[in-house]
C-alpha cells in the first residue's frame, strides 16, 4: 500500500476505507488486523459501480430494489400521454438499461425477471391500478423480432443467458486478461474444457456460469489446430454434432481422453485402426 501511494501520488484515507473480513476468520486475527490497517471493519461492502457486493444467497427479495427502480422509471410517465410508439420505445429502453446492468455479472431470480416483465407489459398496454385493459398480443410475439411480427423487445432471461454465455467465452478464449487468469487460478481451470464447474462455495459470478455452463458447451466448438488439446470424445469439434462420445454405445472400450491428434496418422489420414 505505502508503494501503491508512493507510485500514485495519492494518500489513502483510513478514515474512508473499511475492512471486510469472511466469516471464516478467526475473531482474534480479526481484531489484530483491524488494529494493524486502523480501517473500520464492515459486515458488507455495499456498492461497487451501482452494482451490490453480495455477501450471501441471491434470491427475488435481495434483487428487488432492481423491480423497484423499474417500477419508479416507469411511474414517472403517464401512458396516456404517448403513443403507443413511445411506450414502446420507453419499454425498450427500461428493459435493456436498468436490469441489464445487474445481469452482466450475476444470474437474476426467475421471480424478479417475471416481475419486470409484468410492469412493462401492464405499461404497454396501458393498464394500471385502477383500469385494467387486455393484452391483445402475447408476450412470447412481442419478443419475437421485427422481421417475425414482434416488437422487438428481449425476454429478460434470455437476455440474462447471453450476458453470461459472453463471460464464459471470454473465460475460456481470453487466456490472458487479469480477470480470468484471477478467476481461472482461483477455480484450478487448466487448458481442457471442463464438462462441469459447480463448486461448493464458489463466488456468484462462479455459481451464475454453473447454471448456464451445460449450454455454453454445447454452443461451442474448437477450431483444430494441432488437434494436441482437444478431445476426440469428449470436446465438441465438429459442428452441429457435439461430443462424439453421445454417440457411441456404452459398451465399448474407449479411451475418452485420447487427443484428435493420436486419431490421425502422420500423413494426416485418420488411424482407422485406433478408432
Amino acid at each position: 500500500m505505502e508503494d501503491f501511494c508512493a507510485w500514485s501520488g495519492h494518500r489513502i484515507n483510513s478514515r474512508k476505507t473499511n475492512i471486510f473480513l469472511s466469516k471464516g476468520v478467526d475473531d482474534n486475527m480479526v481484531n489484530l488486523i483491524s488494529t494493524v490497517f486502523s480501517f473500520q471493519r464492515v459486515h458488507n461492502l455495499g456498492h461497487y459501480l451501482g452494482v451490490p457486493l453480495f455477501h450471501q444467497r441471491v434470491t427475488s427479495s435481495t434483487m428487488q430494489f432492481v423491480v423497484e427502480k423499474v417500477h419508479s422509471k416507469l411511474q414517472s410517465w403517464e401512458a396516456r400521454k404517448l403513443s403507443f410508439d413511445g411506450r414502446i420505445t420507453l419499454a425498450q429502453s427500461i428493459l435493456l438499461s436498468i436490469p441489464s446492468y445487474f445481469m452482466q455479472s450475476m444470474m437474476i431470480p426467475r421471480k424478479t425477471c417475471d416481475e419486470i416483465e409484468s410492469l412493462v407489459k401492464q405499461f404497454i398496454w396501458e393498464t394500471s391500478e385502477r383500469r385494467r385493459k387486455m393484452s391483445l398480443v402475447n408476450w412470447d410475439t412481442i419478443c419475437q423480432p421485427k422481421m417475425c411480427g414482434g416488437l422487438g423487445l428481449r425476454k429478460l432471461k434470455d437476455q440474462n443467458i447471453s450476458f453470461l454465455m459472453k463471460l464464459g467465452f471470454k473465460l475460456v478464449s481470453d487466456k490472458e486478461a487479469f480477470w480470468v487468469r484471477v478467476v481461472r487460478s482461483k477455480y484450478q481451470m487448466n487448458d481442457k474444457l471442463p464438462e462441469c464447474v459447480d463448486r461448493n462455495g464458489s463466488s456468484f459470478l462462479w455459481k451464475s456460469l454453473s447454471k448456464i455452463w451445460t449450454l455454453f458447451r454445447e454452443s461451442i466448438h474448437w477450431s483444430i489446430g494441432d488437434g494436441r488439446k482437444i478431445r476426440c470424445w469428449k470436446d465438441n469439434w465438429i459442428p452441429h454434432l457435439g461430443p462424439l462420445l453421445r454417440y457411441t454405445p456404452s459398451n465399448f472400450n474407449l479411451n475418452t481422453d485420447c487427443t484428435l491428434r493420436e486419431m490421425a496418422a502422420d500423413d494426416g489420414s485418420w488411424n482407422i485402426g485406433f478408432f
